[in-house]
């Protein structure tokens, strides 16, 4: 029992964040400390929060199992949870490898993979994992290490890349320090009518200043901002409004670059698409909450995004969004797509009929940018056609039933001169959103007309006012289409950004 605990090793971890500061030194130790941070938490949230409740597997312990006639326990211990896999396998060995990787010293090596295997045995000895929940829990958490580890030692940290929070900038005294500000101040003007099956008809009419103000330095490479997002409707003088946070710390290299904290959505390398981020929601959240790695070259680009949208409390349910989206170019040919796992669990003391919520969504396609063939008309701007698989699996754990929809979503987009047009189509065999109408926005951020079969939105704008890429003032019409529902917005939209 003992092996097994959760505080018996904090001596052998102390020990070993003093080896890691005397094999890496302390700057680079830092950077390697927050890596291993994020990598148990990937590793346990994967296992504990996902695999364990899709599988399902019970423990050998467990009086339901037919095999536990067959296991002796120890003190007749036995976890209530899921078996499949390890939780303290994955921590384990990620824990093994990332430390391994870091300090490159083969007897340290040897020790840590075999406590690893010593935790894990001591698992199988009480009787609550079977060898096979040990086994994909270690390699779980074995490829999670390897890929964070690979993604932080491919960032050029410069002299003193170690500073990860805006404290440790007092330390910094050696790199030039710059002060910075900056920010964005927003319009919307947005009236909707129909017949408000799905959205209501009504009109948005809002502004929004968001200014930052920080300190950056090592020629810009790290940047730690601070400021307020304040959100206010236009008449009903201060009624309605909002106001957020936004403090977050920024690295951009070459190729990779990263936030964490609460930071603006234009930091996205692409914007997310309309089924996981609706206009309404752009309108009021005007930030991200979680951690954003990216990478991008001229063959394409990546992004990993957690976007932790709800805080447990007594009132509030924790919900939180694992968003992969990327893209690979060659010439005209696009491929790429975007997968997202989304989390709507239970208020703290939540009462007996509220239930965890799981959600996934994959879109994968391929497409043609065809804007370099026009390059010789020089007012064409982009012409690009896509199309691919949109598909969702959604459960409420109340009755433990999957809800699965799979279909086909196109996407063409034409800007010629000032004038552009977009063409959005979904046509699935079930609802995209099958539970919207009962969780909404707390479980689906996206627009509500993919609680339809199909839904075609139809995007024509035209560029009133531009100046740099500063001011931008555009005017647009938007058609929205599904099963005897039609809306029809008018917007215009002013954004204003330094």
């Amino acid at each position: 029992m003992a092996i097994t605990g959760k505080w018996i090793w904090v001596p052998l971890y102390v020990i070993l964040a003093g080896l890691l500061f005397w094999r890496c030194g302390w700057r680079r130790a830092i950077v390697m400390l927050l890596g291993i941070a994020l990598t148990i938490t990937l590793a346990d949230q994967l296992c504990a929060s996902w695999l364990r409740p899709l599988v399902g597997r019970m423990r050998p312990a467990d009086p339901a199992n037919p095999l536990s006639a067959m296991v002796v326990t120890v003190n007749g211990y036995c976890p209530g949870s899921k078996s499949f896999p390890s939780c303290h396998a994955a921590n384990t060995f990620a824990l093994a490898t990332f430390l391994s990787l870091a300090m490159k010293w083969r007897p340290m090596t040897w020790f840590l993979f075999i406590w690893a295997t010593i935790v894990c045995w001591s698992r199988l000895y009480l009787g609550v994992h079977h060898p096979g929940d040990i086994l994909v829990g270690a390699a779980i958490g074995s490829a999670i290490a390897a890929g964070v580890y690979l993604a932080a030692s491919k960032i050029k940290w410069g002299k003193r890349g170690a500073v990860s929070a805006a404290a440790l900038l007092l330390f910094v005294g050696a790199d030039a320090q710059k002060f910075e500000w900056g920010g964005e101040f927003a319009a919307i003007f947005d009236n909707r009518e129909g017949d408000a099956h799905h959205t209501a008809a009504q009109t948005f009419f809002l502004t929004r200043l968001a200014p930052e103000i920080g300190l950056s330095f090592n020629h810009g490479r790290h940047r730690v901002m601070g400021g307020v997002c304040y959100t206010q409707p236009i008449g009903c003088e201060w009624d309605g409004h909002r106001v957020s946070p936004t403090l977050y710390y920024r690295y951009k290299g070459k190729h990779f670059s990263g936030s964490m904290g609460m930071f603006p959505r234009r930091q996205l390398l692409r914007p997310l698409p309309e089924y996981i981020v609706s206009d309404s929601t752009r309108y009021f959240q005007n930030n991200l909450r979680g951690a954003l790695l990216q990478y991008q070259s001229r063959r394409g680009y990546f992004e990993f995004l957690c976007d932790w949208r709800g805080m447990q409390t007594d009132t509030r349910r924790e919900a939180f969004a694992v968003i992969l989206t990327g893209e690979y170019r060659k010439k005209l040919f696009r491929a790429g797509g975007l997968a997202m796992l989304n989390h709507l669990a239970k208020v703290k003391n939540a009462p007996d009929d509220q239930y965890v919520v799981d959600n996934m969504i994959v879109n994968a396609g391929v497409g043609l940018d065809l804007t370099s063939l026009l390059s010789a008309w020089g007012n064409w701007k982009q012409l690009r056609i896509d199309a691919g698989v949109l598909a969702s699996l959604t459960r409420d754990r109340a009755d433990s039933r999957w809800l699965n929809a799979t279909g086909l979503r196109t996407e063409l987009t034409a800007e010629f001169w000032r004038l552009k047009l977009k063409n959005v189509s979904w046509t699935g065999n079930r609802p995209l959103f099958p539970l919207y109408s009962k969780f909404g926005y707390q479980l689906s951020e996206g627009e509500a007309f993919y609680e339809a079969k199909w839904y075609n939105r139809t995007e024509i704008s035209g560029l009133l006012l531009q100046w740099r890429n500063i001011v931008n003032l555009r005017a647009e019409l938007d058609f929205h289409l599904t099963p005897g529902d039609f809306m029809f917005y008018q917007r215009i939209l002013l954004s204003v950004t330094i």
